[in-house]
């Protein structure tokens, strides 16, 4: 169980908007919806993983430990997270017990943050 005062990071869990057409017929993405905001413990890959990412093309692998609620046992992998101005693509969830949910997430160097 990770404790309470390690959980001080705020991030937000978001669903990506509809994407939408221009003048030109480009895709553009749509405005993407909160889905909630929690304090989370944040652990970044280990050495290994991280001359991986940098391999594969300037990304970080992350872990978010959330304390677990009834909004957060909806978020998926279809849906994101936004960190310090960053967008990460949610990998994984794996529930710990019934108190805490874990994300894996990638940031990869190539998003915007802004959708």
């Amino acid at each position: 169980m990770t404790p309470r005062h390690r959980r001080y990071n705020l991030v937000e869990f978001r669903s990506k908007g509809a994407t939408t057409e221009n003048e030109a017929g480009e895709p553009v993405p749509g405005a993407s919806t909160l889905i909630a905001r929690a304090y989370a413990a944040i652990y970044y890959g280990k050495g290994q993983e991280r001359r991986e990412a940098a391999i594969e093309g300037a990304s970080q692998v992350g872990t978010f430990n959330v304390e677990a609620s009834s909004d957060l046992r909806r978020v998926t992998v279809a849906n994101f997270i936004r960190f310090d101005g960053a967008d990460w693509d949610i990998t994984g969830i794996a529930p710990l017990g019934r108190g805490e949910i874990d994300f894996t997430a990638v940031h990869r160097s190539s998003l915007t943050a802004g959708a």
